[in-house]
């Protein structure tokens, strides 16, 4: 997926299409093709459908009733709130501000693009191999600290090589956060209640929304609107970093509490 994120920018900057009413053409026409091959493999696919579980409907309920009641993962999700704030759909806020800035944004986004999603494929198995070697708080203080640098970066970027550069290093930082925050969601997840915890996890998709719409009221309001908006992020990408620290640090505290207990009355 990573591989078709970078190409598919990149090849409507060769092709020229880039900012104009053709590539919204030849994205339908792409979705047309994806939509047909569907079809063609659900209709040869001979598996009975997966039964409906009434109990679905309350899954959003049980989400609720699992953050109520613990919260080291009421820390996690808003620490991913956060971290999804800035991560979550950060061309939106960066197309925005190219729009505003720069002469040709359209050919520049695509190239940043690209950028973002070869960095992805060449660095994640790399950096995850190195990023196992320290707890999973480390890769998030570490990513969050590359989330900040990146839109500084962007904050006081004036030439295009400068938006490149602060997207290598906001990929970075993508690469060592988002598989960090499972790790620890995963590290205070009990055995079976595995499913409404990652259900609860779901929560942090509020960031995509959150992020796009705070750049825009931000980019509107203010005449330095580029340097506020990518500093707004940037401190929240430090304070998600928090909340992580504060909720791992509360899971050791009730294991801690726990093993005294089970020492006690044996």
């Amino acid at each position: 997926m990573n591989i078709a994120y970078a190409l598919g920018p990149l090849i409507g900057l060769l092709a020229d299409i880039g900012g104009s009413i053709e590539s919204f053409y030849v994205a339908a026409a792409v979705y047309c093709i994806l939509g047909v091959g569907l079809l063609v493999l659900i209709k040869q696919d001979t598996r009975h459908p997966a039964s409906y579980n009434q109990s679905d409907k309350s899954s959003i309920v049980i989400a609720c009733k699992v953050i109520y009641r613990d919260a080291p993962l009421l820390l996690f999700i808003i620490g991913g709130i956060l971290s999804t704030v800035v991560h979550g759909q950060w061309s939106v806020p960066l197309m925005q501000y190219l729009g505003l800035q720069v002469n040709e944004p359209a050919k520049l986004f695509a190239i940043i693009v690209g950028v973002n999603s070869i960095c992805v494929i060449v660095f994640q198995i790399p950096v995850t191999r190195i990023a196992q070697k320290f707890q999973p708080i480390v890769s998030v203080f570490m990513g969050s600290s590359l989330f900040a640098l990146g839109m500084l970066g962007f904050a006081v970027a004036n030439e295009w090589w400068h938006f490149v550069v602060s997207m290598v290093v906001f990929t970075m930082g993508e690469v060592l956060v988002i598989p960090a925050e499972y790790q620890l969601l995963d590290q205070i997840t009990p055995a079976h209640f595995r499913g409404a915890y990652y259900g609860a996890q779901s929560f942090t998709t509020l960031g995509s929304f959150i992020g796009p719409w705070l750049g825009s009221v931000i980019l509107t309001h203010f005449s330095s609107g580029g340097f506020f908006t990518f500093g707004t992020y940037g401190l929240i990408a430090l304070l998600n970093v928090v909340f992580f620290w504060r909720g791992s640090k509360l899971h050791v505290k009730f294991n801690r509490h726990l093993a005294l207990l089970n020492m006690q009355n044996p």
